[in-house]
């Protein structure tokens, strides 16, 4: 099933005090009015309407519990443009317009994700590991690019030493990003679990759902680390 979601809710709406409780009346906004895709968003004829449209969005996405915040979903179903004009009492239209202006990839503030998201909630993956380096895999000093020979036929170019040390040079630093974004996400782990086994009390059934994915993720993550594998 596919929902939108406020693609910087995490970054931009949201903060440590907020994330302590179940329901909000309020949330984090920015009130910078810079960047390319607020200045698309000034070029468009509608930009007042658009700018209303976003902030009721943003006003919806806030209304969700805990988990669900940055989703236009109620009760586990998307919202769509009818859904928020009887909710707000604004014009279907005007919601039609938001969610298809601010999904563009050139505005790229809403995007259409599965929903539920897993592993994870609101649209965080924290113990997704990160993907292999680019390259991993292949005999250090071959070029990806097939180049023409003499015949017109397509080969592989033939290593070179420089060719050689560079690739393994690349190689050994993007192995060290992998570990390090690794170890990261595995702290980052450990706090949301440390964090919802502190709050127990005051746990949804949802929540407490969110929190065993969250254990069992963890002791995988860390039978890796036990393993030396980041």
């Amino acid at each position: 099933m596919k929902a939108y979601r406020i693609t910087q809710w995490d970054e931009c709406h949201e903060n440590h005090e907020g994330r302590k409780y179940q329901r909000l009346s309020w949330y984090a906004k920015p009130n910078s009015f810079e960047g390319v895709s607020f200045r698309l968003l000034l070029k468009q004829e509608d930009k007042n309407d658009l700018y209303a449209g976003w902030c009721l969005l943003l006003d919806m996405a806030s209304k969700g519990p805990r988990g669900q915040r940055g989703w236009l979903v109620r009760n586990g179903k998307p919202l769509s443009p009818l859904h928020l004009e009887l909710l707000t009492g604004f014009a279907q239209g005007l919601f039609e317009r938001a969610l298809e202006f601010f999904s563009k990839p050139e505005i790229g503030w809403l995007t259409q994700e599965d929903y539920p998201p897993s592993p994870g909630v609101a649209g965080e993956s924290p113990g997704n590991l990160p993907e292999p380096p680019a390259g991993a895999g292949k005999p250090p000093g071959y070029s990806t690019v097939p180049v023409p020979n003499k015949t017109g036929t397509e080969v592989q170019k033939a290593p070179t030493d420089k060719n050689i040390a560079r690739a393994r040079e690349e190689e050994t630093a993007g192995g060290k990003n992998a570990v390090l974004a690794s170890r990261t996400q595995f702290a980052a782990l450990q706090r949301q679990v440390k964090d919802l086994e502190q709050r127990a009390d005051e746990l949804t059934d949802e929540d407490r759902k969110i929190l065993q994915q969250k254990q069992a993720l963890l002791r995988r993550l860390g039978e890796k680390q036990a393993r030396g594998e980041f």
